[in-house]
């Protein structure tokens, strides 16, 4: 995957309005270390996510203006039990505001391209 162009956050949406919903595909996904002596799964710290997992992705649709465009590499953290079981290879939709991802949604793996592109548009941010 090509370098990140940006980086986001992971945090619970709490009915906010979501800003942007962009359609990716996962390319790599990994379980976060937590650095020296685990300083970085401590819950004290801002930003500790329970058994957080990073991941590259490329946008390949957006469902309106905003933070992203499609074509973009980006980079999120996020629990890994929010992904819904989704690996490298998969499609998603992830919402955002400002620039955290709040919601993740794993496509269905039996859609084409083009059924994805009108899923993204019917998905819905919860």
């Amino acid at each position: 995957m090509a370098s990140i162009e940006k980086k986001f956050g992971w945090e619970w949406r709490a009915d906010r309005v979501v800003q942007q919903i962009a359609l990716v595909r996962l390319g790599s996904v990994e379980k976060e270390g937590g650095g020296l002596f685990g300083i970085l799964k401590s819950p004290s710290l801002e930003g500790s996510l329970p058994d957080p997992m990073k991941i590259e992705a490329k946008v390949l649709s957006v469902d309106r203006e905003g933070q992203l465009t499609a074509g973009e590499t980006l980079g999120f953290r996020m629990p890994k039990y929010e992904m819904q079981e989704a690996a490298a290879g998969d499609a998603a939709a992830i919402g955002l505001i400002d620039d955290v991802v709040v919601c993740f949604i794993r496509a269905p793996s039996e859609m084409n391209a083009a059924d994805l592109e009108a899923w993204l548009y019917a998905v819905e941010c919860d």
